[in-house]
C-alpha cells in the first residue's frame, strides 16, 4: 500500500474533532452529560430510534415516569419479541435475579444472558414481576423464574448459573431451581 493510500485510510479512520463539534454546543453538551450521567453504553448512537431521537431537539421529551408506565408499556409485545431474537434456545445461558422495593412497590427483577456461538453477550430483561401481593419466599420467586421464561427461548434445564444476592429468599429460589448459584 503507498503512502497516498495510507494516508487516505488514515483520514477515513481518524476522528476529526471539528467534524464532531460542528453541531450546536448546548446540544453536544447535553450529549456529553447524557452518556456521562446515565452509564449508557456509547454503541447506543449505532440504534436508529437513538439517531432519529438525537434528531428531533424540540420534541417534547416524555417523563421519567411516563417512559416506563407508558411508552414502553403500549410496545411491550413488539419490544420484547425483537428482543429475543438473538438468542438460541438450544444453548446455555445464565440468570441474575434480584428483588427491588421502594415505599410502595416490590418487583422482582430477572436479567438472563447468553454468549452466542460468535462469541457475542447478548443480554436480555425479562419483564419485572410486581410481588407486592405476595410474599417473597424462595418457592414463589422460584415459581416466578419459572413463569417469566415460559414465553422467552430460555429453558430451564439450560441454566448455568445464577447470580444473585445474599439474601435467603433468592438463595432459597435457587435451590429450588435446583441451579448453581
Amino acid at each position: 500500500m503507498g503512502t497516498k493510500a495510507v494516508d487516505k485510510r488514515l483520514k477515513q479512520v481518524t476522528l476529526d474533532r471539528t467534524e464532531v463539534l460542528k453541531g450546536d454546543p448546548s446540544l453536544l453538551n447535553d450529549l456529553a452529560d447524557f452518556f456521562a450521567l446515565s452509564n449508557v453504553p456509547f454503541n447506543v448512537v449505532k440504534l436508529p430510534c437513538f439517531q432519529r431521537l438525537i434528531r428531533i431537539p424540540k420534541e417534547n421529551i416524555p417523563n421519567r415516569h411516563q417512559i416506563p408506565n407508558i411508552l414502553v408499556k403500549n410496545r411491550a409485545e413488539t419490544l420484547q419479541k425483537n428482543h429475543y431474537d438473538k438468542f438460541s434456545s438450544s444453548m446455555p445461558f445464565a440468570l441474575a435475579i434480584d428483588e427491588y422495593s421502594s415505599n410502595n412497590q416490590r418487583l422482582f427483577c430477572i436479567t438472563a444472558s447468553q454468549l452466542s456461538k460468535k462469541m457475542v453477550l447478548n443480554t436480555a430483561h425479562l419483564p419485572l414481576i410486581d410481588i407486592e401481593s405476595k410474599t417473597a419466599s424462595g418457592e414463589n420467586l422460584a415459581q416466578f423464574v419459572k413463569n417469566a421464561l415460559e414465553d422467552t427461548p430460555f429453558k430451564l434445564e439450560n441454566i448455568a448459573a445464577i447470580t444473585r444476592d445474599g439474601g435467603a429468599n433468592i438463595i432459597a429460589a435457587c435451590r429450588c431451581l435446583e441451579v448453581d448459584s
